[in-house]
């Protein structure tokens, strides 16, 4: 595999407006094949290449409400030009009321995700049929921040999908529209400068079930303890209520149900400067120390107890 990318951006302030220009552009590809064991020659391989590249402007301007409040409206888009599929347009806009670590806002945004080079593998029969998935999203919510002491973020949303793309048995393929409505919730407590306790979850209502990959709610908690000067330890936890994703092991696509998990992490990391003067940590980590069973797709179950060990330095 042979991937490159390019991504630029520049803003213009005049005053209290913000002009924004960006491009991005990558390209990925290469080649690939299955060889079969027992008559030890190649079954079937691909090779190819996708070109995406996608322009994007934006503007934005802050008004002066008065008594520190300060509204700001903004606008823009990017346009995705891919040589493989069709090309897509995507728009967002947003209005933000705030004042002193209070915001409120309201927002709509368009995502579009393409198929990868690499469903030329994995889909070669239905890859060429797929097009682009695009999803709308309108948000609200509110943001607060208690001091130096905590911050709450809280939304309700509105999501549209068209052109769903799924993995099965048989490929990659497109399973139509889709529209949910949730709201999510966080919340961080800096309690003092060495702990950091958060929590989060989403709760989200399709308007048609069974969904694939769409969990009734999601919630997830941890906490960051500096034990002392050089060392911190992390521990997070995970829950994911149960579940529909398409069975890999039937011919024809068929979604089959998910038990729920909650899995926990941990990690502890030694700052080098302890021993050294090179910024990076030494650091030990272990996921789902629980052992708890769960799986993304049926009949294909995640890791147990796994471990893992490292260093990261900066120069």
């Amino acid at each position: 595999w042979h991937n490159y990318g390019f991504r630029s951006s520049y803003d213009v302030f005049i005053e209290r407006l913000t002009l924004t220009a960006s491009l991005d552009s990558w390209s990925e590809g290469g080649s690939t094949k299955n060889i079969n064991e027992r008559l030890n020659r190649a079954v079937w391989g691909y090779n190819g290449r996708f070109f995406i590249t996608a322009p994007y402007a934006a503007a934005r301007y802050g008004f002066d409400l008065g008594q520190e409040w300060t509204l700001t409206p903004s606008a823009g888009a990017r346009y995705y030009l891919s040589d493989e599929f069709d090309n897509e347009r995507a728009p967002c806009a947003a209005l933000t009321l705030e004042r002193d670590g209070l915001s409120f806002f309201v927002s709509h945004a368009r995502g579009v995700h393409y198929p990868g080079i690499y469903m030329r593998g994995t889909s070669p029969r239905t890859w060429r049929a797929l097009d682009a998935e695009v999803m709308d999203t309108t948000e609200a919510g509110t943001h607060l921040e208690f001091g130096e002491r905590a911050a709450l973020h809280a939304a309700l949303f509105h999501t549209k999908v068209e052109d769903r793309m799924d993995s099965t048995a048989t490929g990659y393929i497109n399973t139509g529209k889709m529209r949910a409505n949730g709201a999510e919730a966080s919340l961080h407590i800096y309690p003092s400068k060495d702990l950091t306790v958060f929590a989060g979850g989403a709760y989200t209502d399709p308007q048609d079930h069974p969904v694939s990959r769409m969990p009734e709610l999601t919630s997830s908690a941890g906490l960051s303890y500096q034990l002392a000067k050089h060392v911190r330890w992390d521990i997070d936890g995970e829950y994911v209520a149960s579940q529909c994703a398409y069975s890999m092991r039937t011919v024809n696509p068929e979604l089959e149900k998910l038990d729920d998990y909650l899995v926990f992490n941990t990690r502890l990391a030694l700052d080098t400067r302890a021993f050294s003067r090179l910024g990076g940590e030494v650091y030990v980590a272990v996921e789902n120390f629980t052992n708890q069973h769960h799986e993304y797709f049926p009949g294909y179950p995640m890791p147990g107890v796994m471990w893992y060990t490292g260093m990261k330095l900066k120069f």
